[in-house]
């Protein structure tokens, strides 16, 4: 009887945690809810200081880093975990699949505001 090797081989799917502050991206990997890799746009670039850690040039270099990581550990196949800001999960997510990356699938666990934050008590004159 043949066997075939390939429909039982178990394939390699990591998370990809990103955090995106107000001030810093940090990124962490795991595998087997086992974290393996962690970094932060500060760190890779620690020349970079207050919101330019959140800049495009950031983006790319933290995307470059994830990219290589991913590569170097043959990881074909991700799900990604954002919590933060909308607009710049679009070109970390374009950078990603552009690199020949599968993304199986996309989380967003950003917390909402219902009502937004509680005014402060207005002065009588």
């Amino acid at each position: 009887m043949l066997k075939l090797n390939f429909l039982n081989k178990k394939e390699k799917v990591g998370i990809l945690t990103i955090n995106i502050g107000i001030h810093n991206i940090i990124c962490s990997f795991s595998y087997d809810k086992k974290t393996i890799w962690n970094t932060s746009s500060g760190q890779i670039i620690p020349k970079l200081k207050g919101r330019k850690k959140i800049s495009n040039v950031a983006i790319e270099f933290i995307t470059i880093q994830i990219v290589k990581f991913l590569k170097f550990h043959k990881y074909s196949d991700i799900d990604i975990q954002f919590f933060g800001s909308y607009t710049k999960r679009k070109s970390i997510v374009k950078k990603i699949f552009k690199s020949k990356i599968n993304i199986k699938k996309i989380y967003d666990f950003t917390t909402i505001p219902h009502n937004g934050c509680k005014l402060k008590k207005r002065r009588r004159i």
